[in-house]
């Protein structure tokens, strides 16, 4: 399966096909598909603290490039609060005190990555590193901004390049954004020696802990995949969707072993009210900005970070009437956003489980196999003693 790039896409008009699935009890068990993306951009260097802003064009002082330093740095801190326009009037300030500064072209980049200009933004990319081949830092992000599009055979180039750099304080995460590229290349065994070497560096790393798990079940190694999925869980406590997956896949065959399962994991995750997809926003070497982190995160769940959402509501547990005529059932329907292709909503009502299935056509054509897989194995626990 194919993780979705974190990038804003634009909306599309989409065909829909919708499923309810009627079922009786109060639980159930919910199957997912797709793999949830783990990659994001590392973006911006540490900032040094605050700097006025100067009207009347760039301050003057006696040292030039402690102003340039001070406009990219004031630059940063407007991108932080999303401001964009304020952000390139600094960057321009800058670059004329110095037309082909590496940060200033790097910066310009990730303001037009955010901004949806993908083709500016990758033209800065590119003049940055060709300013300065060894700005690590602008490279990774160029690497991201490649696998974002959906270049993986680019993005692998550049993230190699990237763990060459022995000096780079986001090497661990630079190898494991080279596995992600690895296996959207269908390169078991490359991603897996990726992911060996940024857990050399960085043993509690989540992303690489999960993904080895993966890898290692697929090779039919289950103890293996138990292992890293155990690890994983003691770095991770509250799972990711994308964790509670592996750990089903590698559980005994029992529908009620399954379920337990299940209902423990979010039970925690719900006792903790923290949301699964914000973790991956955290595990990036280059953040600095509290203000940009959130700028980052509202645009990550604007874009791809989960594209399958599953709910469940209670509903009435005795019927309901209408001048007389009883309800007899009732299905939940939950909207598709945009990048979303599947949303699964459960209501309990009258003693009964009702399942809406909405779906993305165009992204999910086969969502009749997965109302097939409910009726079929889903509630299979309750025909146990």
């Amino acid at each position: 399966m194919i993780s979705a790039p974190v990038v804003n896409q634009p909306e599309f008009s989409r065909r829909k096909s919708c499923f309810a699935v009627p079922t009786t009890g109060d639980t159930c068990r919910r199957r997912s598909s797709g793999r949830l993306l783990w990659i994001l951009a590392g973006v911006l260097c540490l900032l040094a603290g605050c700097v006025t802003e100067y009207s009347g064009g760039t301050q003057r002082t006696s040292d030039p490039g402690a102003t340039l330093d001070k406009r990219v740095a004031l630059a940063r801190q407007y991108i932080g609060v999303g401001d964009w326009e304020n952000a390139k009037r600094n960057l321009e300030l800058a670059q004329e005190i110095d037309p082909e500064n590496a940060e200033v072209f790097e910066a310009f980049a990730l303001v037009y990555q955010s901004t949806g200009e993908f083709e500016m933004a990758e033209l800065q990319f590119q003049a940055a590193l060709k300013a300065d081949p060894k700005l690590a830092r602008a490279r990774n992000n160029y690497a991201a901004f490649l696998y974002s599009q959906g270049r993986y055979i680019e993005a692998e180039r550049q993230f190699q390049r990237v763990t060459e750099d022995t000096l780079y304080s986001g090497r661990p995460m630079a190898f494991v954004n080279l596995g992600l590229c690895r296996i959207q290349l269908d390169n078991k065994a490359g991603a897996e020696s990726a992911f060996t070497r940024a857990l050399a560096m960085d043993r509690r790393n989540p992303v690489a802990l999960l993904e080895m798990g993966f890898l290692r079940l697929e090779a039919g190694d289950t103890g293996e995949a138990n292992r890293y999925h155990g690890t994983y869980k003691t770095v991770s406590p509250q799972q990711s969707p994308r964790g509670l997956l592996l750990g089903l896949m590698i559980a005994e065959a029992n529908p009620r072993k399954r379920l337990d399962e299940i209902t423990q994991a979010t039970r925690e995750i719900k006792a903790a009210q923290k949301s699964p997809e914000g973790e991956l926003l955290t595990e990036i070497a280059d953040w600095t900005v509290n203000g940009f982190l959130a700028q980052i995160a509202r645009f990550g769940l604007r874009s791809r970070v989960a594209n399958f959402v599953v709910t469940n509501v209670p509903g009435p547990t005795q019927p309901l009437y209408l001048l007389g005529a009883p309800m007899v059932a009732t299905y939940p329907a939950v909207p598709l956003t945009p990048n979303q292709g599947l949303a699964v909503a459960l209501f309990s009502y009258a003693g009964g489980l009702y399942w809406g299935l909405n779906a993305d056509w165009d992204m999910l054509p086969d969502l009749h196999e997965i109302v097939e897989a409910v009726d079929n194995g889903g509630f299979k626990y309750l025909l146990m003693p």
